[in-house]
C-alpha cells in the first residue's frame, strides 16, 4: 500500500523550480504525491510569490466537486492568488486540509480577470473573442495533460451551444486507489462569462 501511495500522482499544477517567482504556464505541471501537508503548500506558494487571500470565515467544498467518501473534516482551508501566464485570466488555488495538516483536495480556479472584463464592450467583438479563445485553449490544454497522465476520462460531456444559458463542460478521471481529477468549465457567450475549475484528490 505504501508503494502504491508513493506513486499516486497529484497533478496540482505546482511550479517546477519553486525558487523563482514567475508567472505559471499551463506546461509548468509538476508531479507530486499525496499526502502533502498544508504547511508545505503554504511554503511553496510563498516561494513563488502567491498572495494569500484566504477567507475570514469558514468555507467548505461541495460534494459534487469532492465526494469526500472517507468523510474527512476539512477544517483548514488556505486560498492563494497566483500570477497567471494566461492574459485576461485570474488564477486562484484552494487547499483543503484536515486538522492534522494533511491536504485532501486542491481546487484550482480560473476566472475572467476584472481588467479583461472592463475592456469588453457590447460593440467590441475582438476582446470577447479573445477571452473565449483563451479559456477554450486553457481547458483543452488541461484536458490533454490529464488524459496523458491519467488515461481516458471516465466522463466527458462537452456542450456546443450556449449562447444565452450558462452551460458546463465536464471531464472526469476516476481511478481506484489513484488520483481523481474533475475538470469543468462554466460558459455563456452572451456576456463572455467563463470559469474553469480543476479539482484533484487521491482515492
Amino acid at each position: 500500500m505504501t508503494s502504491l501511495l508513493s506513486k499516486v500522482i497529484a497533478c496540482s499544477l505546482l511550479l517546477i523550480g519553486c525558487n523563482t517567482k514567475k508567472a505559471i504556464d499551463s506546461e509548468d505541471i509538476s508531479v507530486n504525491s499525496f499526502p502533502i501537508t498544508l504547511e508545505n503548500a503554504i511554503e511553496m506558494e510563498q516561494n513563488i510569490g502567491s498572495k494569500d487571500i484566504s477567507y475570514e470565515y469558514t468555507v467548505g467544498i461541495d460534494t459534487s466537486l469532492y465526494p469526500n467518501k472517507a468523510h474527512f473534516r476539512l477544517t483548514n482551508v488556505k486560498r492563494f492568488l497566483r500570477s497567471s501566464a494566461d492574459e485576461g485570466m485570474e488564477y486562484t488555488l484552494e487547499y483543503y486540509a484536515t486538522s492534522d495538516d494533511s491536504v485532501r483536495t486542491i481546487l484550482h480556479e480560473w476566472d475572467v480577470a476584472e481588467v479583461a472584463n472592463d475592456s469588453v464592450s457590447v460593440n467590441s467583438a475582438s476582446p470577447r473573442t479573445n477571452i473565449i479563445k483563451t479559456f477554450d485553449r486553457k481547458f483543452s490544454t488541461l484536458d490533454l495533460t490529464f488524459t496523458k497522465l491519467l488515461g481516458t476520462p471516465s466522463v466527458r460531456n462537452i456542450k456546443s451551444k450556449f449562447l444565452e444559458e450558462t452551460e458546463r463542460d465536464d471531464v472526469k478521471w476516476q481511478r481506484l486507489n489513484q488520483l481523481n481529477a474533475y475538470l469543468l468549465m462554466f460558459k455563456r457567450d452572451i456576456d463572455t462569462y467563463r470559469q474553469i475549475r480543476l479539482i484533484v484528490y487521491p482515492k
